[in-house]
């Protein structure tokens, strides 16, 4: 009887066990690919669909531009040229969409007057002390104070010093639940948007400016020849002077 040497026996083991583990990993593949396969059908079965239906869309933007272009189809050209017919192109799609791009940049971009403004966001943020200065406020605390008064000489009481501090405060906090505080703050936004535009708008070197309330964000079109650098420096002095804590970056 022949003795199978221990190293042999031992490598016989191990290519088993090592074509074990790649039929497992194999199998482990082909399952993984079996539950994909319903998804990557679906999948370019939507491809395909998107892919049809834009097709017809592209093929009408090709031939849009060839009219625009001025250029035949292959196919018609072919026949021009075997009949020895005339190949001049009658290019109306150019003077029409040349006419409209001419009428819309003039819509858009006019030279000689602006088309946008600064407006403030809906929900601005206002320093408490720009909304006790609104005339809205004072008038309500004015009123508030006018109906304490009342009560106290209906009582005959004459209020000192310490007494009338704290009628302030408490004619301050009823005002501030009087007034709509959105509207408020609102007209005082719109009202500091209005001058900001119009500072930026007398700055020296400035063609047109747009800030945005809801992004903080400016936007300036130099003048031919400005430098932008120090024009953004005037305008940063000239905004400041409307808003003292306004900052623009990047200047």
């Amino acid at each position: 009887m022949t003795q199978i040497p221990l190293e042999a026996e031992n490598e016989f083991y191990a290519a088993m066990e090592r074509e074990d583990a790649e039929q497992l990993e194999r199998e482990a593949r082909a399952a993984a690919s079996a539950r994909l396969n319903p998804f990557a059908l679906q999948l370019k079965r939507e491809f395909s669909t998107a892919e049809s239906s834009r097709k017809l869309i592209e093929e009408r933007w090709l031939e849009d531009l060839m009219q625009y272009r001025g250029q035949y189809p292959a196919d018609v050209m072919e026949r021009l040229k075997k009949f020895k017919r005339s190949q001049v192109y009658y290019r109306m799609t150019t003077n029409k969409v040349d006419m409209m791009v001419a009428r819309l940049m003039d819509l858009l971009f006019p030279a000689r007057s602006k088309n946008w403004a600064i407006q403030p966001t809906p929900d601005p943020e206002i320093p408490g002390e720009l909304v006790e200065q609104s005339p809205e406020f004072m008038q309500a605390v004015q009123e508030v104070m006018a109906e304490q008064m009342q009560l106290l000489q209906a009582q005959n009481a004459v209020p000192d010093g310490l007494a009338m501090q704290k009628m302030q405060r408490m004619a301050m906090q009823e005002a501030m639940r009087r007034i709509d505080l959105d509207t408020v703050k609102l007209r005082i936004a719109k009202a500091c948007a209005d001058k900001m535009e119009q500072a930026a708008q007398k700055t020296e070197g400035v063609a047109a400016a747009t800030v945005s309330f809801m992004t903080q964000k400016m936007k300036v079109e130099f003048s031919e020849g400005a430098d932008p650098h120090d024009t953004m420096v005037n305008v940063l002095a000239a905004c400041k002077k409307v808003e003292d804590d306004c900052e623009i970056f990047d200047i």
